[in-house]
């Protein structure tokens, strides 16, 4: 729910993309690197204040172990393959009692990123729908976008540019 903090690890794909946007139409996300060592992930987890973290059915790195230590529910993504691109499913244990959904407004944080980190440790930077949005017309207006343009994105989702 809204000020809930969801980290996301998968590979580039619509399922990735889906699974962001759906996440943060109620919750804040947390985009991380997939090649993430375990030592990385344990960083990136505590200072996000995951509750939750979706990964890949088939997920085989550090991450569930080090999210189970942790005590970050896991979710797992199920890609569906017989349904439109980035269609899928969720398994897991319920994280609470359910609640009657709330989707996240202007101010609300949608976004958790971190600094490179080339100075000292990785920084949260916190980006809110309202940040996202005007970045989004202004790279339009800049590229001369208009509503029939298609634009391929070829930067990782966890990315800033993702």
């Amino acid at each position: 729910g809204r000020g809930d903090r969801v980290a996301i690890v998968l590979p580039n794909g619509p399922e990735m993309a889906t699974a962001f946007v759906a996440v943060a139409a109620a919750a804040s996300t947390a985009p991380l690197n997939p090649a993430y060592r375990a030592d990385e992930l344990d960083f990136y987890l505590t200072d996000i204040g995951a509750k939750a973290i979706l990964v890949a059915e088939d997920e085989s790195g550090p991450t569930v172990a080090v999210a189970e230590r942790l005590g970050i529910a896991v979710l797992r993504l199920i890609a569906l393959r017989d349904a439109p691109a980035g269609s899928f499913g969720i398994e897991g244990e319920p994280i609470g009692p359910p609640a009657a959904p709330e989707l996240a407004e202007d101010g609300d944080i949608a976004l958790l990123l971190h600094t490179s980190g080339t100075t000292s440790r990785p920084k949260l930077v916190p980006l809110s729908h309202a940040n996202l949005a005007a970045s989004a017309a202004h790279i339009g207006a800049t590229l001369g976008l208009r509503s029939g343009d298609r634009c391929l994105n070829i930067m990782p989702l966890f990315h800033i540019h993702g």
